[in-house]
Parts: C-alpha cells; sequence; structure tokens
C-alpha cells in the first residue's frame, strides 16, 4: 500500500496529518491554578474561577493588589498534566490542583540557611512525589487560571500554600530566585528529614 502523495489530501487532511507527524511540546499551560483552587481576597476566600481584573487580593508582603488579568486556559484531557499539591504540604489546609509551571515560594529555614536567601520559587512540577503530592492526568479537559498583577506577587492560596503570580511586562525581573530542579531536589531531601539548622549546616534531627 503507497502513500498517497501530499497534493491529493484535502487542505483539512493535510493539516491534520501535519499535526500527527510533527514533533509535540507539552500541551499543558506553563503555570495557573485548576478551578476549585481557593484564594485569599478582600472579600474573604474565593475559588479562582470566579476572580475578575480589579479584584483585590491579600499578598505575601501584607499588602491588597488588584488583579490586571485573569486568563483561563483549558488542559487537555488526558494529555495536559497537572500537579496536585496534598493537603499539609507547603502549608495547604486541602489538595490543590495547579499547572506543572506554577511557582510555588518558600522562606523554609533551609532557604535561608543553605542558600542564604529569603526566600525562592520552586516549580510545582518539581514536587512530584513530595509529601503526597504528584503529578497527575484528568480525563476530561478542565481549565485553568492564570493570574497576573502589575507587578509580580505572592498570593495564598488553600489557607498557607504561597503562589507567586507574575507582573505585567513592563513589570521589573521577579522578586525572587527560582531554584532549578536539582536545587529544589536537595531542599525537599533536607525538608524532608526535619534535620536541625544551625548557619547553614544540617545536623541530625
Amino acid at each position: 500500500m503507497f502513500m498517497p502523495k501530499t497534493d491529493e489530501f484535502t487542505a483539512a487532511e493535510r493539516i491534520w496529518i501535519e499535526d500527527q507527524i510533527r514533533p509535540q511540546t507539552d500541551m499543558t499551560p506553563k503555570h495557573g491554578v485548576l478551578a476549585g483552587g481557593l484564594l485569599e481576597t478582600e472579600a474573604g476566600w474565593r475559588p479562582v474561577e470566579t476572580l475578575r481584573p480589579g479584584d483585590r487580593l491579600h499578598t505575601f508582603d501584607g499588602g491588597l493588589r488588584p488583579l490586571r488579568l485573569v486568563t483561563e486556559l483549558e488542559v487537555p484531557a488526558f494529555m495536559g498534566e497537572v500537579i496536585r499539591v496534598a493537603g499539609g504540604a507547603f502549608n495547604a489546609c486541602s489538595d490543590i490542583l495547579l499547572l506543572p509551571g506554577q511557582p510555588i515560594f518558600t522562606d523554609h529555614r533551609a532557604v535561608q540557611d543553605v542558600l542564604d536567601l529569603p526566600g525562592a520559587l520552586i516549580s510545582a512540577s518539581d514536587l512530584d512525589g513530595y509529601d503526597g503530592c504528584h503529578r497527575m492526568r484528568l480525563p476530561k479537559p478542565v481549565s485553568a487560571y492564570a493570574l497576573t498583577f502589575d507587578e509580580d506577587e505572592v498570593i495564598y492560596a488553600n489557607s498557607g500554600l504561597r503562589l507567586h503570580c507574575p507582573g505585567s511586562d513592563a513589570s521589573p525581573r521577579e522578586s525572587f530566585d527560582r531554584l532549578t530542579r536539582t536545587q529544589t531536589k536537595a531542599l525537599l531531601d533536607l525538608m524532608a528529614t526535619g534535620a536541625i539548622w544551625s548557619d547553614g549546616a544540617a545536623l541530625a534531627a
């Protein structure tokens, strides 16, 4: 059996074929909170899907900041991966679903003592396997919501989980350093040991 020549296909067929043979990239949007995630706003805790530009959220620095943009993103069924952050991990009061590239803020003492940073950002994807957190695919399309402020901000989700949100294109660089996957793995290992810290050295608990 021979493959028909390309010019024998209709335009729609050619588009479909090209899409099948084109190298596939990650189809999941990079950052955002899935519907159902609770964020702390001026009016109390609200599901992320109910937020609109202009709504004010509590931020890590203690101020209320208005949302500049709320972008709804579709996570494809079975193809798009999400990260389930388990309740109890990073002070989340209950499970929450995040897109893999969603940055999470931590100021754990290990970050301060070992990396000499006041706090750092880690990608949700790097939590896979830590303290009940895991990567998963969903059986049906779902919506995720990417939040943008005038400047980058850290907001509160599901009680104590702190999520980083980007600023507008005109805003300066991020306020906190992002850890690499290797740095995050080392940090999580240290956190899991429950070590006592002194002058940047890990001691046996």
